[in-house]
């Protein structure tokens, strides 16, 4: 049918409800825009009360496609509108293309097809009446029959931003922060400033996630105050500078290895000591351990419900069961604290501070953006995953202080492991 860029994404949005949708789309390129593109087409399509029932992420590494397929082109019981979504970043990728020349081989399919060509003819086909497929991709191959075939029959939205140096890049580059400074600072009834805006892009460069992380800090800075200044900034970057490991840990979630290697060199070249590195990634890791548990445990297996939600939705409806979550944790703390008072193993008037842990989820209900992230990241990993993690940690520390192991080697295996990738 068509293909569009970003920038005119937001009218194409405005249009989506009043036109009627493709049933496949491709949404590839810069996986901060990717992420907003997709989430911005779940506000649009399906309500939040459906959405449990009627969106589903799936992922290739533990489905099929033909598991995705399936139910693409299974009917949903309470609505007429049904979308699924899957990353096939990997189909563009020439190891995904000799893993299916492989499966050709296998005698067990009497016809066995590679997974562009399933989706391809699937496409082709047609799937019921307002099913709707979401494709996305870091990078597409434009030669391939799959990319050809959804921009025939789909709609293709390229979220791609020219890397270069050249003035036209830079000012494409530029273009997309200053939209991501605009949505984050009004959705926390800031502002900010040209002046201020020139000097967190300069701190920053072009690195969409950083720089809406960072954009983050700035709103919890300004607190009460409406408007973001360069001082702002300024001080942010000092305060960034006593907590280097912060870009880090964001590496780490987004399971990229090849930044967070490169990250860790940076640091001990820097002076950083390993134990300190080590220290930042174990109170990360247990921040996504700690809201796993809260997912688990408040919504059991409808990943669906923590994976495609908007921003408005977390803060309206779950942080309140957050802060829930922790009054409770609070209150069993207290009683422990009580009881242990009573029994004359601590000191002090039972009762009279409020009871210290870290292990709270809501530290600034007034801020809720970055505890957003924090609950997205965590469901980039599974629970079992966040475990070994922990464990991981726990014998990078024991290396780290009784062995000669260089300190380099250690914490670039340490996140090989943690992002489930072999070494």
């Amino acid at each position: 049918m068509s293909e569009i860029h970003y920038k005119d994404f937001k009218e194409y949005l405005a249009n989506l409800k009043q036109n009627r949708p493709p049933n496949a789309y491709l949404i590839y390129g810069e996986g901060f825009l990717v992420d907003i593109v997709l989430t911005g087409m779940l506000d649009v399509l399906i309500p939040e009360s459906d959405r449990e029932f009627n969106y589903e992420k799936f992922d290739l590494d533990d489905s099929s496609v033909e598991a995705v397929l399936e139910s693409m082109n299974t009917y949903s019981f309470f609505s007429e509108r049904k979308i699924v979504s899957v990353d096939i970043t990997r189909m563009f990728s020439k190891d995904s293309r000799r893993k299916n020349e492989d499966a050709q081989t296998d005698a067990e399919t009497d016809r066995a097809k590679d997974e562009p060509a399933l989706i391809q003819e699937a496409i082709e086909s047609g799937f019921p009446d307002n099913h709707l497929l979401l494709l996305t991709a870091e990078k597409v191959d434009k030669r391939r029959a799959l990319y050809k075939t959804l921009k025939a029959s789909g709609m293709i939205i390229d979220c791609s931003i020219p890397l270069g140096n050249r003035m036209a890049d830079r000012k494409a580059q530029e273009a997309v922060l200053f939209e991501c400074m605009n949505t984050i600072v009004s959705e926390n009834g800031k502002s900010m400033d040209k002046k201020a805006f020139a000097s967190l892009l300069d701190s920053t460069g072009f690195d969409p996630a950083i720089f809406a992380k960072n954009l983050e800090k700035l709103v919890s800075y300004a607190g009460e105050r409406d408007a973001i200044t360069a001082d702002d900034v300024a001080a942010l970057i000092a305060r960034t500078k006593k907590d280097p490991i912060f870009e880090l840990t964001g590496a780490i979630s987004e399971k990229n290895v090849g930044k967070a290697l490169s990250l860790i060199g940076s640091l001990l070249e820097d002076g950083l000591y390993p134990l300190q590195i080590l220290s930042g990634i174990t109170n990360h890791i247990r921040k996504l351990l700690l809201v796993k548990d809260f997912s688990e445990t408040t919504f059991g297996n409808k990943k669906a419900t923590q994976s495609g939600i908007s921003y408005d939705y977390f803060k309206n409806n779950i942080v309140p069961a957050m802060i829930s979550w922790d009054d409770q944790l609070k209150q069993y703390i207290e009683k422990q604290e009580n009881t242990m008072a009573d029994d004359g193993d601590v000191s002090g008037t039972p009762g009279a501070n409020q009871p210290k842990t870290d292990l709270i989820l809501v530290k600034n209900p007034n801020n809720p953006y970055p505890i957003f992230q924090t609950f997205l990241a965590a469901d980039r990993f599974s629970k079992n995953e966040l475990l070994n993690a922990m464990k991981q940690l726990g014998e990078a520390d024991i290396l780290l202080k009784t062995t000669g192991r260089d300190a380099k080697m250690v914490m670039d295996r340490l996140v090989f492991k943690i992002c489930d990738m072999p070494c």
